[in-house]
């Protein structure tokens, strides 16, 4: 949402503001490609990753629910944060 870029920026110009050197933005709730291409185009920039919206993790809140495609979507955002790191 525009309110969810909002906030990110705003955050990412906090901590810049405290010399914070390396940071990135992670897409949540991602439901198409258009919502990818929405956050690419607002934080004008390339994201780690992106998590799907996952309507099993909506319903089983405050409990732990295990699901593949998640795993997966962080594993991926772990390699590339990896990869950045070096």
């Amino acid at each position: 949402t525009q309110l969810g870029v909002s906030t990110g920026l705003h955050v990412y110009s906090l901590a810049r503001a405290l010399k914070i050197k390396k940071i990135w933005f992670i897409g949540n709730k991602v439901q198409h490609k258009a919502d990818e291409d929405f956050l690419r185009k607002n934080l004008n920039t390339e994201p780690l990753g992106f998590l799907s919206f996952n309507q099993n993790l909506l319903a089983a809140r405050g409990k732990f629910v295990y699901d593949d495609k998640l795993k997966a979507e962080f594993l991926y955002i772990y390699e590339v944060l990896n990869r950045r790191l070096k």
